[in-house]
């Protein structure tokens, strides 16, 4: 096999297969079992880093280039109706499974054209990407230096921006935020509903939290660097009459600069401490600095996006102004070594809808893998000679 064209079927194959198996964090043992028989009948050969969990197969020998795929699913119950869905609480609800795919078709290929090749190819399967992160457990272990590394690609499949099936797109710089979690426990004293005047309100006070801390985002940040601050959790109290003594709330940031994270994470203390002792209570926050920005390398992304409009068209190519809010780890491997993550849409219709990432009805339109192979082996082969 010397036409990626002919692994069609195998493609669509390992993405249905692994579709059907989602398991989540760090400990995957049927994905990457499955991952590790696949190249064991392909005679590729790989090492196996975080107990076993991420095999990172590898083709050639000389200069070392890296496509690193993620492997984890997300705690959804799936409801697309396919003949494959997962059965269970877990589900490949972003893509990951056609990740692996993809992967796995690109160990092929080079392995069919190995004694031509002049450079190394390695594909590093990673679990983890959703929860808790992988990328930064295997540098630590020592993937990179391991293999000597020179440059990285990664790819996310899937519902992107609105873009129709086929479009690549991509950005030099910040293509991706920083994304961290932030908890604040608001600690006061309880009370009948009916006497206010005997306690704190820690429900008002977490309502007046919440309402304040956008102010950092409308008018502290300078308005040209993108930020987002959310909540996605309250929680507190036990009955209607009942004022609750205690109340948390949990959130995310996001941001496209490191300058706007540390502000951001310094204020929301210095508020949340303010406005809770104003009313008598305590806020106790707990930020924890998850991601870093996804920063592609300027020279990288030239190459990419030479290739990309060579084999796509220039029509079928997206220069992003800006980046997008949602988080990856990958940009752990990105603050190592140069290299580019771009975004190639792959939308595919349930009940007449596209779905987004993360939703139960989310799917992959399999028709644009070959393709996708494609694309990553031909920037894979220009990275080495770059």
């Amino acid at each position: 096999m010397k036409n990626i064209e002919e692994l069609k079927e195998k493609l669509i194959a390992w993405r249905r297969d692994l579709h059907g198996i989602p398991e989540i964090g760090l400990h995957l043992p049927k994905t990457s079992g499955y991952i590790k028989k696949e190249l064991e009948k392909m005679n590729v050969n790989y090492r196996e880093y975080i107990n076993a969990n991420a095999p990172v197969a590898f083709v050639g020998q000389g200069r070392t280039i890296a496509f690193r795929t993620d492997m984890d699913a997300l705690p959804i119950l799936e409801e697309t109706g396919l003949s494959f869905s997962a059965q269970g609480l877990a589900m490949h609800a972003c893509g990951h499974d056609g990740h692996m795919a993809l992967g796995l078709g690109l160990c092929a290929y080079f392995k069919s054209i190995e004694e031509q090749m002049d450079f190394r190819f390695v594909c590093i399967f990673q679990p983890g990407e959703e929860h808790p992160g992988g990328a930064l457990p295997m540098i630590k272990e020592g993937v990179l230096s391991d293999f000597n590394i020179e440059a990285i690609l990664g790819v996310h499949l899937g519902m992107i921006m609105n873009h129709k099936a086929g479009i690549a797109s991509v950005k030099a710089g910040a293509i991706m935020a920083a994304a961290d979690r932030f908890s604040i426990r608001i600690k006061g004293s309880g009370a009948h509903g009916a006497l206010p005047n005997l306690g704190n309100d820690t429900i008002l006070i977490a309502s007046l939290i919440v309402s304040q801390l956008q102010y950092l985002i409308s008018r502290e940040l300078d308005p040209r660097e993108p930020a987002v601050l959310s909540f996605g959790k309250i929680s507190g109290g036990t009955s209607f009459n009942i004022m609750p003594g205690e109340v948390e709330l949990e959130g995310t940031v996001r941001s496209l600069t490191e300058k706007s994270r540390k502000q951001i994470a310094g204020r929301i203390g210095e508020l949340a401490s303010q406005i809770a002792k104003s009313y008598g209570a305590q806020a106790v926050i707990d930020y924890n600095f998850r991601y870093p920005v996804v920063k592609n390398d300027a020279a990288m992304t030239k190459v990419f996006l030479k290739e990309a409009r060579e084999f796509l068209g220039p029509e079928r190519v997206i220069l992003l102004e800006s980046g997008t809010m949602v988080g990856e780890d990958m940009s752990y491997f990105l603050q190592e070594i140069p290299g580019v993550y771009f975004f190639f849409s792959t939308p595919k219709m349930v009940d007449g809808k596209c779905y987004p990432h993360h939703h139960p009805k989310f799917d992959l339109d399999e028709e644009y893998f070959v393709e996708a192979t494609k694309l990553l082996a031909k920037n894979i082969v220009a990275f080495s000679r770059a």
